[in-house]
């Protein structure tokens, strides 16, 4: 490949690494190789763990700390389907998944006798959407699942690509990459402080949307300056 040349894989990888994600966990088996080190290009680091399921609770709680999306690469067949756990807690959780498989070309699924699933048909309770990347699709792509695992009902999303689809050549090109809306809303406090100061004993329960839409860094000063515990559901 010339100096002007990237791969498949590393298009996805600066999208990634442009929405703010740093880490990445999984199992650098054989369909994955390419990806990580295109991940590496982008200075993303790759997490190795045992299981998909360890792998996919690690991802969530980055997202917990960072607030960028969570990363988890899951293998042909069995990977998929042992991180389901995981992506079903993050679908009830809200939690903004990226969950990229490594999958046969379509002729060589043909001739394989095993590890071939319906990602599809498994995901479809528990994920936002599906996409398979195909040849100059990888940016396109991994835009359209960042902007659904973000939007106001935050979830995972998973991405099927192709093995030689990862390591094919694609010209450089600039990455365009919607927008995350902003979902910080002003609101007057005057009515929660009156209710909390003549409450006798105060509690708030705080739902996921306080945690998907900012309002944390407004909850904690207001619960302090009322004197009430928090709750999280």
């Amino acid at each position: 490949m010339g100096p002007e040349t990237i791969t498949g894989a590393d298009l996805v990888a600066r999208c990634l690494a442009k929405a703010g994600i740093r880490l990445a966990f999984g199992m650098p088996v054989g369909e994955v190789l390419v990806p990580v080190v295109a991940l590496d290009r982008a200075r993303i680091s790759f997490v190795l763990t045992r299981h998909e399921t360890a792998q996919g609770f690690m991802a969530e709680g980055m997202w917990q700390a960072t607030c960028a999306p969570a990363r988890l690469a899951t293998t042909i067949g069995p990977g998929l389907s042992n991180a389901a756990k995981v992506i079903a807690h993050d679908h009830h959780d809200r939690v903004p998944m990226i969950v990229i498989r490594g999958c046969f070309d379509a002729a060589l699924a043909k001739r394989s006798t095993h590890r071939v699933i319906d990602p599809g048909a498994l995901m479809r309770a528990i994920i936002n959407a599906s996409f398979r990347a195909l040849a100059g699709s990888e940016g396109l792509v991994t835009d359209k699942t960042l902007a659904i695992a973000l939007k106001r009902r935050p979830g995972p999303v998973h991405i099927e690509r192709p093995i030689t689809i990862a390591d094919a050549p694609q010209p450089e090109q600039p990455l365009v990459l919607r927008c995350v809306p902003d979902l910080r809303h002003a609101a007057d406090p005057g009515p929660a402080l009156d209710l909390g100061a003549r409450a006798r004993q105060p509690l708030i329960i705080a739902g996921l949307d306080v945690a998907n839409t900012a309002r944390s860094e407004a909850l904690a000063p207001f619960a302090e300056r009322i004197g009430t515990p928090v709750l999280t559901t």
